[in-house]
């Protein structure tokens, strides 16, 4: 069955073998790929077969989780979550969700909070940076240089292959060497990266004296301004929003964005990030768990969020909807099952903005998808006429 891989923003496309109920290998999709699979998207995958797996709903009955049905799950959650809005007014729910989700099902979970009428939705994931990708992976063939910002092939394996295939004119940065380095015309390291695109964008623009006998700032600014078609390829694991700004104030202040291969890269760390801002989760998690901890939110609810920390938050009504049991869904006072994305159909966008589809190789253990539940939540809190 053909796929989307879920392991990382890129968007690799996949084949999910498999037999009945038991997935038991995962291949590159050569008719629609390049052919290469990171370690994680061609090796981890056997999560989905786990016998630890939630699969049915409970709910906390004196201090004890009960499991419920999914028909009476549905009445505990939109009852509950309505209670809290008519107690405690706007924006007093929030949605911590995972960017993993199809744009399908993230626009269900929009759809509820927008019922519930809360603002408060976001991700752990989300950076607080701007520099979201302007070309297409297509355009990196064209491009006079690419600027690899960050450890761009250990993050993100298929496309530092990608670059080292296309020969194209190479400057890697880093803060202690990365593999591309073997294969680029230049190469850079520095301890402080902001630092260096600091004095990088000073050259730029001329306006910052300071950075005169910083070589390496200067060699970057010639080599980028020189070039007619640049790309910035930035591993947002590695590298901070702070330096992205920068990188982009780069582009900008150059006017080398908005065009035909030329631009900005950004490669991030969840299947459907790019999905998820396009959907409007532009919240941080830090903001919403601050208003949570504050006490302005009395209700959260976290959806396949598993690095969530609430050891210090204390709301009246927690829901945690999860792969598997953690921290999160012991302390939850209502618990709900989540599938995998190969038990999944819709789509995805990578993070270039390609809209991908993504079809369903298993049927969802659970009995029920992630769409078909909230979908369910959202008929009930909405009676369809």
């Amino acid at each position: 069955t053909e796929g989307v891989c879920s392991s990382c923003s890129l968007g690799c496309n996949v084949i999910y073998q498999h037999e009945g109920q038991l997935i038991y290998k995962v291949t590159p999709n050569r008719l629609k790929d390049d052919g290469v699979l990171c370690k994680m998207g061609k090796f981890e995958f056997d999560y989905i077969n786990k016998s630890n797996r939630i699969t049915r709903p409970s709910v906390k009955i004196k201090s004890v989780n009960t499991d419920i049905s999914f028909e009476d799950v549905k009445i505990e959650f939109v009852l509950k979550l309505k209670s809290i809005k008519y107690l405690h007014g706007k924006d007093s729910i929030g949605f911590l969700v995972s960017q993993s989700l199809t744009n399908e099902e993230l626009a269900l979970v929009r759809e509820l909070s927008t019922q519930l009428e809360t603002n408060m939705i976001g991700s752990v994931n989300v950076t607080g940076s701007d520099a979201q990708s302007t070309v297409k992976y297509e355009e990196l063939n064209n491009a006079e240089l690419i600027l690899a910002v960050g450890n761009v092939y250990e993050s993100f394996a298929p496309m530092g292959v990608k670059i080292k295939n296309l020969k194209r004119p190479l400057i890697s940065v880093s803060t202690n060497g990365t593999r591309l380095d073997h294969f680029s015309n230049a190469s850079y390291q520095a301890q402080n990266l902001e630092t260096l695109f600091t004095d990088v964008l000073g050259y730029l623009t001329g306006k910052n004296k300071n950075v005169l006998g910083n070589n390496q700032a200067e060699q970057i600014a010639n080599a980028y301004k020189k070039a007619n078609k640049p790309i910035i390829v930035i591993d947002e694991l590695t590298v901070s929003p702070t330096i992205q700004k920068l990188l982009k104030e780069m582009a900008v202040t150059t006017r080398k964005i908005n065009k035909p291969h030329r631009g900005l890269l950004t490669l991030k760390k969840e299947a459907n990030a790019q999905g998820a801002i396009d959907l409007g989760f532009i919240k941080s998690g830090n903001e919403i768990l601050s208003k949570a901890k504050g006490g302005s939110i009395k209700a959260l609810v976290v959806i396949g969020e598993e690095e969530v920390d609430i050891s210090e938050i204390d709301v009246e009504y927690l829901v945690a909807m999860s792969m598997f049991p953690n921290d999160l869904t012991e302390k939850a006072n209502l618990v709900l099952p989540l599938v995998s994305l190969a038990e999944s159909s819709g789509t995805l966008t990578r993070t270039d903005g390609t809209v991908q589809k993504t079809n369903m190789a298993i049927k969802p253990k659970t009995g029920k998808s992630n769409y078909d539940m909230f979908n369910e939540f959202i008929n009930y809190l909405v009676p369809q006429a």
